[in-house]
């Protein structure tokens, strides 16, 4: 994991941090990565962030299990990883999400008063003889406290309180100096999970916080997750099979597996991030075991969009008179009421069957009652088939599988109608973080299913559309979105984009936003775009003030692994010196603090120059400034 830093310790009240581009938690992408084990040796307070399907539930539900077991076996000591051991706490395992609709039915409680009554998936796991015994060890400052998925409360008033309790909760009950490590016996101990997109909104800030966010696995990691899980799913069926009395060729199944290895590795090689998601890559590799066809997906959307179509397929098979369509209206419709109005991402089956009626009934399916009630029963029956997609939780309580799949079809929700009616739906929830996966993925899906025509549309009108705001919420989104979509508008709907964001009345907008756009973005679309669109004056004073303010030292000191901007900008902002001597003067001073930078290469301009320089171990430095003088002058620069 990576260490993160508080760029703020006031009450948070930048409009800016609606927006998923602000980083107001700094993360340190360092690529040493930081152990569970010593993370939680030394800290109280843990705030862990992740992306979507990054493993922050199952890492929380393996830490319960171990200090469970080792509890169960009464050590006093659990080694996590390695050698290094930590003291046993009683584990509580707690989702924000149900603890959220628990505090709606009971709005005068607090966390303590739910420690005991906690549920996951709606099931309670702790007897009512036990839950005083939780409170008591709580009070004694004997527990490990685990509360999953910060960024699932929608409402900001909710998300205030619910960080509020667990403030209090941590005043109340640590009972032990602050500074005292949690590596010795004595004082709670507190692990919060979020997503980082929400997380911005209302972040947990103190002095002895600290904040940590998922690595992405790199390709060493994802070979040994491939085979592990390859591993795993044949030693599980071999199991199962042997428990049915069924026989098989060890040699053939050792074949089989070697060959569904060769397909993932080769996928692996020629992968982008994508695979390196733990959530994203099991699901690839449980499509490769069920089939040996070709399958390698690029982006986000085609994984979720494959493992809708398999479900499908397990439909199809199972017998219904149910139309595809509907099935798939009726997952939509679940979806969004889920991500409207369940922080927990559950529904009960009263309330199910209301929404499954009336999506038949709008579907047109019959206008009889009865027949109406004899579909819904036939649809809810699915959940009993297991397709893999959307699944009963808990006792009469439902869900989808993953977040993730909730946010695709809150996605499919997002892309029915016309270009215009799309831009302006997606419009309006921009703000809402909650919602933000969805606008991704829905975007991503535009780009893939959509004419280029219609496309180029789209992204125009959600570029434009929100010019009128403090904050162009369009255009930050279309950047945000880069990572997911298939293919780039044309060159002229980039070139808006970006002078949106240069021409932004709102100065720290523009600051903050233009370069880490443009740096997404190849130099073949940057260059033509600087040569075209910063022959104005003003345009190119705003495009310099953003390079310098690119370039400044972070009031944090907390280094991150930015992607640094490529030479060929600056070579092309020298070549516009001639267009005005103040033009000239503009460039000038731009480019003499842009070289004093610490953040900046001494040789951004001549590479043939900077490569001799280097092979001789010259040091800029270490050269007469009249002779620099002389150089520069015989290099155009």
């Amino acid at each position: 994991m990576g260490s993160t830093s508080q760029k703020s310790l006031g009450v948070n009240n930048n409009l800016s941090t609606f927006l998923p581009s602000v980083e107001q938690i700094k993360i340190n992408r360092s690529d040493k990565a930081e152990h569970i084990t010593n993370i939680l040796r030394c800290n109280r307070w843990i705030i862990i962030l992740g992306d979507p399907g990054s493993a922050k539930t199952s890492l929380l539900r393996w830490i319960t299990r171990v200090f469970a077991e080792s509890i169960l076996n009464g050590q006093e000591r659990v080694a996590l990883e390695g050698d290094d051991s930590i003291p046993v706490r009683i584990p509580i395992l707690i989702r924000i999400g149900e603890f959220a609709m628990w505090l709606k039915q009971y709005p005068t409680k607090t966390v303590i008063d739910y420690i005991g009554e906690h549920t996951w998936d709606s099931k309670r796991y702790c007897h009512d003889d036990n839950k005083n015994v939780l409170k008591e060890l709580i009070a004694h400052a004997h527990n490990l406290i685990l509360l999953d998925g910060l960024d699932e409360i929608t409402d900001v008033r909710e998300k205030r309180e619910i960080v509020d309790l667990g403030t209090s909760l941590d005043y109340r009950y640590h009972q032990i100096i602050e500074t005292k490590p949690p590596s010795i016996l004595g004082g709670n101990q507190i692990i919060i999970t979020s997503r980082i997109i929400g997380y911005q909104l209302h972040p947990l800030v103190g002095t002895f916080i600290c904040h940590y966010a998922f690595l992405l696995m790199n390709y060493n990691e994802t070979k040994e997750f491939v085979k592990k899980w390859l591993f795993e799913v044949d030693k599980s069926l071999f199991k199962i099979l042997l428990n049915e009395g069924i026989n098989l060729d060890r040699e053939l199944v050792k074949v089989l597996s070697k060959r569904r290895y060769n397909v993932l590795k080769a996928l692996l090689k020629n992968s982008s991030e994508l695979l390196s998601n733990p959530s994203l890559l099991s699901l690839i590799c449980k499509f490769t075991f069920q089939s040996f066809d070709k399958f390698n997906p690029k982006f986000r959307v085609e994984v979720y969009d494959h493992a809708v179509q398999v479900a499908l397929h397990s439909w199809k098979n199972h017998e219904s008179k149910i139309p595809e369509r509907v099935l798939i209206n009726f997952w939509i419709a679940v979806a969004c009421y889920l991500h409207l109005n369940s922080p927990s991402g559950l529904i009960d089956e009263y309330d199910i069957k209301q929404l499954c009626f009336s999506t038949l009934k709008q579907r047109g399916i019959s206008c009889d009652r009865k027949t109406l009630r004899e579909y819904v029963c036939k649809l809810i029956s699915i959940v009993d088939f297991n397709i893999g997609i959307f699944a009963e939780r808990g006792l009469q309580t439902f869900g989808f599988l993953h977040l993730s799949f909730q946010d695709y079809f809150v996605a499919q929700s997002l892309v029915n109608g016309s270009p215009d009616e799309v831009a302006k739906r997606i419009l309006t929830i921009t703000v809402h973080p909650r919602f933000h996966q969805s606008l991704l993925l829905a975007i991503g899906w535009i780009s893939w299913e959509w004419s280029s025509d219609d496309y180029d549309t789209f992204c125009n009108l959600l570029i434009t559309l929100s010019t009128q705001y403090s904050i162009p919420f369009g255009t930050v989104l279309f950047f945000d979105a880069l990572n997911d979509i298939q293919r780039l508008p044309s060159n002229s709907v980039i070139f808006i984009a970006l002078n949106t964001l240069l021409d932004h009345p709102h100065y720290p907008s523009r600051t903050t936003y233009l370069i880490t756009s443009l740096l997404k973005l190849h130099e073949n679309i940057i260059i033509p775009w600087m040569q075209t669109q910063l022959k104005d004056e003003k345009r190119l004073s705003n495009f310099c003030q953003c390079l310098l303010q690119n370039t400044k030292e972070p009031n944090d000191k907390i280094q991150t692994k930015q992607k640094s901007m490529p030479s060929a900008v600056y070579q092309q902002l020298w070549l516009l010196h001639k267009i005005s001597e103040s033009a000239e003067l503009i460039i000038d001073q731009t480019l003499r603090i842009i070289m004093r930078s610490t953040n900046i290469s001494d040789q951004i301009f001549n590479k043939d120059l900077s490569l001799y320089l280097l092979s001789n171990n010259i040091s800029i430095s270490h050269i007469h400034p009249l002779i620099i003088s002389v150089i520069i002058a015989v290099c155009d620069g």
